[in-house]
């Protein structure tokens, strides 16, 4: 198989945790018809349907993660600015906005979003006055 985009990742994750979830109403729906090795078989499956989905999605953030190789100087130069101005500054509020616009980067690249990630580092460089 070729290499999978971010994207096609993030898909196959969709798509394989709508697949688990099938199979888990599935398996309540229809409780009392299946035998209990059935009800077994029906939760394992559903299990490695879902490990299916969590690896795809581990996967594409990897991949976005990989494509913000090219936004990493920012994203260094703007977490290493917030650390020394968190550490020279005094005023409480400013040292919230940093520490808030810091989580939003965070976050960006925790979820995979690579242009809500450079987006963020801008608006960190920003708060922090660089």
């Amino acid at each position: 198989m070729p290499n999978l985009s971010s994207d096609q990742a993030y898909q196959l994750a969709s798509q394989f945790h709508g697949l688990s979830v099938a199979v888990g109403d599935y398996r309540f729906a229809h409780w009392d018809e299946l035998s209990a090795a059935e009800r077994k078989r029906l939760e394992d499956l559903q299990w490695t349907l879902m490990n299916y989905s969590s690896d795809f999605s581990a996967q594409a953030i990897s991949l976005v993660v990989d494509d913000l190789q090219g936004t990493l100087s920012k994203i260094r130069g703007a977490t290493a600015q917030a650390n020394k101005v968190i550490t020279d500054i005094e005023i409480v509020s400013k040292v919230l906005v940093i520490a808030a616009s810091a989580a939003v980067l965070g976050a960006a690249i925790m979820s995979g979003n690579a242009e809500g990630a450079l987006e963020a580092a801008g608006e960190l460089a920003d708060a922090t006055g660089s």
